[in-house]
């Protein structure tokens, strides 16, 4: 073999296999219930990878995952940013340890992050192309009208067997659109078939959320309320965090850190202050190594930062748009806003 036909040769292989790689993305693309289970997997996957502790409320989980008798939901829920969503994806990615005698088939949904998972028609259409997906059936019979796709959707959850069992991870339920009373939940089943698990998560003080639940479920042991982490879990899972992050911080940076989470331990604070830390040097003075110590003081401070390195104006009217975008702006439709904005 020459060295000439062999560079002929390898650059054909390689094109060959650059071509077949961009007809599969292109067929996934082209896929719309495809890229919706790639999307939440993805960001399921993300937030696996920082989960640390939280034992105790995983095995409540699998016990429920484990017990053959338990035909009802498993309702987590907890106050804003105390790592329901994280819970929910890290009992997810367990499911095939917890389940080693079968094939588990697993569908995590985290609703309203998509136009998808947003409101009760489209996510079930949705929810309904996957298990055709994952249990061979035709996706063609999924009826359009609202109480025929709900019936069709309890149906298809039958198809689950004892050897490819069908876990649901549905987070967020008060982020579907309250259209069509979705939050009343009638389209979740009272009793789910044999085979089959469904675990959703809640903040409990929205639409009656966690009153409808207890009329549709009424066993305590299904019920799991979140707390906080606590502060001797907040400081190992920071010191897991940063020797992750290849940093770590003097002494004395330890003592500012350990004072904040001294005031809160919401798994949403021990993030932002992991953030913030991140960001600090070892020869810093200690006067610039501040925390705030609560949640909302520490989202502004971050928010000054950010105005402090882009601009008053700049900051201040790209927030204005995002809020006032009802259902969302996309990062192109947020900056033709800006475009437009003579200021």
């Amino acid at each position: 073999v020459t060295w000439t036909s062999f560079c002929d040769t390898f650059y054909t292989r390689v094109v060959q296999l650059i071509d077949r790689g961009m007809k599969h993305n292109r067929l996934l693309s082209d896929d719309v219930t495809m890229s919706e289970i790639l999307q939440h997997l993805h960001v399921c996957a993300k937030l696996c990878e920082v989960f640390q502790g939280r034992d105790a409320e995983l095995q409540q989980i699998e016990a429920y995952c484990q017990d053959s008798r338990n035909r009802q939901l498993f309702v987590l829920y907890g106050d804003p940013g105390c790592g329901k969503t994280s819970l929910l994806a890290k009992a997810s990615s367990l499911i095939w340890q917890w389940q080693k005698t079968a094939e588990p088939n697993v569908i995590f949904r985290l609703l309203g992050t998509s136009p998808q998972s947003s409101s009760i028609g489209v996510l079930l259409t949705n929810l309904c192309r996957h298990i055709c997906y994952l249990y061979d059936q035709p996706p063609a019979e999924i009826p359009e009208e609202l109480p025929r796709l709900i019936q069709h959707f309890k149906g298809l959850l039958s198809c689950a067997s004892a050897v490819r069992p069908l876990t649901v991870f549905l987070d967020s339920l008060e982020e579907l659109s309250p259209e069509n009373n979705a939050h009343l939940l009638l389209w979740l089943p009272d009793e789910v078939p044999p085979n089959v698990k469904i675990v959703v998560s809640i903040l409990p003080n929205f639409f009656n959320l966690l009153k409808t639940l207890k009329l549709k479920v009424n066993k305590a042991e299904n019920f799991l309320k979140l707390e906080d982490l606590g502060k001797p879990l907040s400081l190992e899972v920071l010191r897991v965090w940063l020797q992750s992050a290849s940093r770590s911080i003097t002494n004395q940076q330890w003592q500012v850190v350990d004072k904040a989470l001294a005031k809160s331990t919401s798994p949403l604070f021990v993030k932002i202050v992991f953030d913030e830390v991140c960001r600090w040097k070892s020869y810093d003075a200690l006067e610039k190594n501040v925390l705030s110590f609560n949640i909302f003081d520490s989202i502004m401070q971050l928010f000054q930062r950010i105005e402090n390195q882009h601009g008053l104006i700049l900051v201040t009217h790209a927030f204005s748009y995002i809020t006032a975008s009802k259902s969302g702006i996309s990062e192109s439709e947020l900056e033709d806003n800006l475009s437009l904005d003579e200021k």
